[in-house]
């Protein structure tokens, strides 16, 4: 007599951890390797960091094997986001140089100081030349 094995079917679900868009559970059997589905998830101001299971973390599509033993289970990816920074410039419209900010999504940039034109009166910034 010899046994006969099965391997245990388990299924990945992704869970988009404050972003919008859906991805489908992507089924997964013990002892074979696969890649993970690719992010389908978005976030505003945010990018993409990859997933989180547990204390791993894994890459977008990165190939996985055994995330779990136990037949029938759920293991859930969680997406993880890094916050977008943008750079802020001031155009001294012929007056000393200012310097940029790096701010982040839903920060603000601090008010600079005010540049220098010898002969004007420095009236603040606006959006429009």
């Amino acid at each position: 007599m010899v046994a006969q094995w099965a391997a245990h079917s388990y299924k990945v679900r992704f869970d988009p951890n404050g972003g919008s868009g859906t991805m489908s559970d992507q089924a997964f059997a013990y002892g074979t390797a696969q890649s993970l589905a690719a992010n389908a998830f978005a976030r505003t101001g945010h990018s993409f960091a990859g997933w989180r299971c547990g204390d791993a973390t894994y890459g977008d599509g990165q190939e996985v094997k055994n995330l779990t033993a136990e037949a029938g289970a759920t293991v859930t990816m969680v997406a993880q986001w890094a916050v977008n920074s943008y750079t802020v410039s001031f155009e001294a419209n012929g007056g000393s140089k200012v310097a940029s900010q790096r701010v982040t999504y839903g920060g603000r940039a601090t008010r600079p100081t005010d540049p220098k034109r010898t002969g004007h009166s420095f009236q603040g910034w606006f959006s429009d030349k």
